[in-house]
């Protein structure tokens, strides 16, 4: 299957259709999915990246919410990804790190001087793990070098996200 294009919507420019179709994207692929879950989980999302076929049907999509912080002198923004989920004969294109790094550079060009950007991942296997190494010089945790300050500031935007946990 060719991915030909993606573009990237606000939570609430999306119509019920789309959410539809992202849903069974993601109940095809994942166990005990529940729609009302899925619906506000997209709403606390602020970017919604979707993949689409040449057919412009959805394959895939990515969520995340960006926001900003400060801590410990450190000012920038983060980057909290949601669930990635791309159908599997679609799977291998390159089109979702394309759009997931102008995504990103797009962010990168809205920090001010000395900001810095953070990405929170999340993941349950090691194939999305890997893009750190591809997006980023220093990351945490990593197999190379601890670096206390990322490990930090990893802690202090956990507990701020999570802290209802």
């Amino acid at each position: 299957m060719k991915l030909t294009h993606y573009e990237r919507k606000k939570s609430n420019e999306l119509n019920d259709e789309l959410i539809n179709q992202l849903f069974q994207i993601m109940d095809e692929y994942y166990l005990n999915t529940d729609k009302n879950e899925f619906f506000k989980d997209l709403q606390q999302k602020d970017t919604i990246l979707i993949l689409y076929d040449i057919n412009n049907i959805p394959v895939g999509f990515t969520t995340w919410v960006t926001k900003q912080f400060s801590f410990s002198g450190i000012q920038g923004k983060y980057v909290y990804s949601g669930d990635t989920v791309i159908k599997k004969e679609a799977s291998g294109s390159l089109l979702l790190p394309i759009a997931w790094g102008k995504s990103m550079l797009s962010i990168l060009d809205s920090l001010g001087e000395n900001e810095k950007l953070y990405w929170l991942l999340t993941t349950k296997g090691f194939r999305t793990y890997r893009y750190l190494s591809v997006f980023y010089k220093e990351f945490y945790p990593s197999p190379i070098k601890e670096i206390k300050s990322l490990k930090l500031s990893c802690e202090y935007i956990s507990k701020e996200l999570f802290s209802n946990l």
